[in-house]
C-alpha cells in the first residue's frame, strides 16, 4: 500500500537515520561520542512536554533507521499487543535503566568510560531492534522504547490528534499508516487522540480519506 508522507520528514528521516551507523561506530572508537547522545536524550525529553513524542517521530536516529532503511527488508507482521502492554514496558525500562545504573557506577568516575556507557545502551538497544524490525513493523522497538515511553507520559497532553466523530468511518486506514500502528479511529467518540504511542508523524492526516484527522481542533 502507497502510504503518503511529508517530504520533509522523509528527508530529515534519511538523513537522521544515516547518522545512527555513524553514532554507534564512532562511539565504539571514541566513547566521547557518548555525550552527545546524552545531550540528545535530555533535549528530546525537554521538547516532549511541549511536543509529546514528536523527536520519535521525526528525528530519531534509530528510529528513522528503521523506517527509511529497513522498511524493504522486514516482513510487516503485526505488532504483538503485549509489546505495548504498560507491564512489559516497565519491565524493559527497568532492566535497562538497571543496567544504566550499575554501568555508571563501575565507571569510577572516568569520562571515557561514562561516555561508553551511553555507547553501549546504544548498541545493545540497536541489536534489539534490527531483528524485531525484520519480523514485525520496522518500527516495533518504539512500541516499549524506554525513552519513547517516557517521553509518552511526559507530553501525554500535548500536540494531540483530533478526530471528527460524525463524519469517521472506522476504516483504519490510520492504523494500516501509522509506522507503530497506533488506531486513532478508536478514539473518535473522545474526540481526541490521548494515545501515549503518537509519535505525531502525520500519516494518518495525510491518508484519512475523509479528512477527519488533524492537529488542529477543528
Amino acid at each position: 500500500m502507497k502510504v503518503k508522507e511529508k517530504n520533509n520528514r522523509k528527508i530529515l528521516q534519511f538523513i537522521t537515520g544515516g547518522m545512527l551507523p555513524i553514532m554507534l561506530i564512532g562511539g565504539y572508537i571514541w566513547p566521547y561520542v557518548g555525550f552527545g547522545i546524552a545531550v540528545m536524550m535530555v533535549g528530546f525529553l525537554t521538547l516532549s512536554f511541549f511536543k509529546g513524542r514528536v523527536w520519535c517521530g521525526w528525528a530519531c536516529p534509530r528510529g528513522a533507521f528503521m523506517e527509511r532503511y529497513f522498511h524493504g527488508l522486514s516482513l510487516h507482521i503485526r505488532i504483538p499487543a503485549f509489546f505495548k502492554a504498560l507491564w512489559f514496558r516497565l519491565f524493559v525500562i527497568a532492566a535497562l535503566m538497571t543496567s544504566f545504573v550499575m554501568q555508571l557506577i563501575l565507571s569510577g568516575g572516568d569520562l571515557s568510560k561514562i561516555g561508553m556507557v551511553f555507547v553501549r545502551m546504544c548498541i545493545v538497544t540497536s541489536i534489539i531492534a534490527i531483528p524485531l524490525g525484520m519480523i514485525y513493523k520496522p518500527r516495533v522497538w518504539c512500541s516499549f522504547c524506554p525513552m519513547g515511553t517516557i517521553q509518552g507520559f511526559l507530553g501525554r497532553t500535548r500536540n494531540l490528534l483530533h478526530i471528527d466523530e460524525k463524519d469517521c468511518s472506522s476504516c483504519n486506514l490510520c492504523e494500516k499508516v501509522c509506522p507503530i500502528q497506533t488506531n486513532p479511529s478508536s478514539y473518535k467518540k473522545e474526540g481526541v487522540v490521548e494515545s501515549k504511542d503518537c509519535i505525531k508523524c502525520g500519516n494518518c492526516v495525510l491518508n484519512c480519506p475523509k479528512k477527519v484527522v488533524d492537529f488542529k481542533n477543528k
